[in-house]
């Protein structure tokens, strides 16, 4: 009987994360920010480092940002990222993080021993006041800011 594996083709399974993935910020907070952007990384969390400043923490210290570049995904709770409280998704899918569920955009539900909140890319944020104000009604509520 002939081994089945013999004429089989072996791949490597990549170690550690993509080098276009970036990932900044204490976390000391337990906020997890994932995002992508398709115009400019840079400007992208700069916008979103507004946002984690209006509800009331410190962007370098209380949160961890986590660039994710198109068509590249992640295993956000084997990435050793303590604690995890509160995770914001924006225009990343819940699938792109390793979480397999049905969601709602602007539902803050909850997963494992954390929160999730899916939001429309920061690039349409940018772009559209009237998406900007609902987002910023949802944090308020969220984060007991209201």
């Amino acid at each position: 009987m002939s081994n089945p594996f013999e004429s089989s083709s072996f791949y490597a399974i990549p170690t550690g994360l993509h080098p276009d993935i970036n990932i900044t910020g204490e976390n000391q907070k337990g906020l997890v920010v994932v995002y992508r952007s398709e115009k400019s990384q840079k400007e992208a969390k700069l916008f979103l480092e507004k946002i984690v400043s209006a509800i009331k923490m410190d962007p370098d210290r209380d949160a961890k940002f986590i660039y994710l570049p198109p068509k590249h995904s992640i295993s956000l709770f084997s990435m050793n990222i303590e604690p995890i409280n509160q995770i914001l998704l924006f225009g990343i899918s819940p699938a792109e993080i390793g979480i397999h569920i049905l969601f709602e955009t602007y539902t803050n539900f909850p997963v494992q021993k954390s929160r999730l909140f899916v939001c429309h890319s920061v690039d349409l944020l940018a772009e559209n006041v009237e998406l900007k104000k609902g987002l910023w009604t949802k944090l308020q509520n969220i984060f007991g800011l209201s």
